[in-house]
Formats: C-alpha cells, sequence, structure tokens
C-alpha cells in the first residue's frame, strides 16, 4: 500500500502469532496482508492507529501494474496459491475431523462384540 506501519501494537496479540509480523519487518507486506482475510476493522484499525506515513515515491510501488501483468500472463501470485493451499488443508482436516466424529459416535462397546458361555 506503499506506506509505513509501526506494528508494537499488535504485538502479543495478532492473531496470526508474532512470528508473521517479525518475519516481515521493514519489508513490503502488502502481498501478505491481502492474501489473508483481513476485516474492513483491521483494515481501518491499521490506517488509524499504526500509520507512520508513506513510502516517498521513488520507493513506491505501482501495485495496479504488477496485478495487470498478473491477469495477462496469467500467472497466479505464489501467495495466493498459498493460501488456497492453505484453505484446502483446512477442508480436508474438517472432512477427516467430520468422519472420525460419526465412526466414534456409532460404535458400540466393547461388551456387545464378546460372547459369554
Amino acid at each position: 500500500h506503499n506506506k509505513v506501519y509501526n506494528l508494537k501494537t499488535l504485538m502479543g496479540s495478532h492473531p496470526g502469532g508474532d512470528d508473521i509480523l517479525l518475519s516481515r519487518a521493514g519489508t513490503d507486506a502488502t502481498k501478505d496482508f491481502e492474501v489473508f482475510e483481513h476485516s474492513e476493522k483491521a483494515r481501518v484499525q491499521r490506517d488509524r492507529d499504526m500509520l507512520v506515513g508513506q513510502l516517498v515515491p521513488a520507493e513506491a510501488t505501482d501495485w495496479n501494474a504488477e496485478a495487470t501483468v498478473a491477469q495477462v500472463t496469467g500467472e497466479e501470485p505464489s501467495e495466493t496459491g498459498r493460501y488456497l493451499r492453505y484453505k484446502a488443508y483446512d477442508v480436508a482436516i474438517g472432512a477427516i475431523s467430520w468422519y472420525l466424529y460419526k465412526t466414534l459416535q456409532n460404535r458400540k462397546p466393547l461388551s456387545q462384540f464378546t460372547y459369554s458361555r
């Protein structure tokens, strides 16, 4: 977003953990921010409470131009691919959890399977 933010206030309370913030500290994290679904509330809080300033125009990135190039070439950004992979993992874990729940719910006690003489 070509802006500089001070994220100290998020340390210890960010849902993604401190490691996410620290791994991108001092770099352009626009793509990472956009890949994950941040709420409008999070965006407003970011701009209201954490904005330090704007990047110098010589260092600013034209995000519209990058998006256009990706659309023309048909390349999917790696961040989007990673996001989709995480969602696929979520679905797989949910399906396995549901299967285990249903299986264990219908389990009969062991005493029904043992025969007494």
